[in-house]
Order: C-alpha cells, then structure tokens, then sequence
C-alpha cells in the first residue's frame, strides 16, 4: 500500500483522537508506554486488559477495547472519556484504522516506525489540547 494512504490513516485516526475524544470530559489512564498485542480478558468485576505484565481494570467491554487500541500502538498514557456510551461510539471506527494501519504495513520495522510517528503525534495533538485549555482559564 502506498505511502500516503499509511499518512492519511494516521492523519483520520489523530483527527478522531483531537476532534472527537478530546474535547469531551477526559480522564487519564496508564498504559504500558511501548508497543505490545493487548489481551482483553473477562473477569468477575469486569474486564481486564493485559500488556505484558501490566494489567489494567476495566470496568466495560467498551473501555477494554478502547485502552486496548491504545495499548498495542504503545502509548504510556491515554485520555479516554467519562462516559462509556461516548467511548463504545469511537470504538469501531479505532479498531478499524488500526486494522487498517496493520495491513497497510505487513512489515514489523516500518510498522514500528508507523507507531512512533502516530504516538509522537497524539502527544503534540494532547499538548495543544492542554495548552488551549490553559489558556481559556
């Protein structure tokens, strides 16, 4: 697949990260902080998401799949929103980019380069956010 559609997928997956998840009621969740394949597992008191050794208590089916997304494309933290029913409606349309990052980059080094380029951006796109936000204050 070309080049600039790997761009474009980043670009559509940063754009619903700052326009749609952002701008609602955040809170905070730490992940692993490098790239790994996430286990969802179901648990009494919910779900369970497993990275690598860090296991991270969800409480919704929604919220696993979210931080899940997140997890594999190795971010350290991420903002997710209060409201489970905002969360399941980004869902999808994540999964799907990121399915559609992983064919269009069957190669693990470029893949991995393809990671750090989206993790490098959602961290300047979650710094303007706070940075605005700051400033409106």
């Amino acid at each position: 697949m070309a080049a600039s559609s790997v761009r474009e997928l980043v670009s559509r997956l940063v754009s619903l990260y700052r326009d749609e998840i952002l701008p609602a009621r955040t809170r905070r969740v730490h992940l692993l902080g490098r790239k790994c394949t996430p286990q969802l597992m179901k648990t009494f008191l919910g779900y369970e998401l497993r990275l690598g050794r860090k296991r991270v208590t969800c409480p919704d089916m929604p919220t696993a799949r979210y931080l899940q997304v997140f997890g594999e494309i190795g971010l350290a933290s991420v903002l997710i929103p209060y409201e489970p029913n905002r969360t399941s409606g980004f869902v999808p349309e994540l999964e799907g980019l990121l399915e559609e990052l992983k064919k269009a980059t069957p190669e693990p080094p470029k893949r991995r380069r393809v990671y750090q380029d989206l993790r490098r951006r959602l961290g300047e796109v979650e710094g303007e956010a706070a940075a605005s936000a700051h400033e409106r204050q």
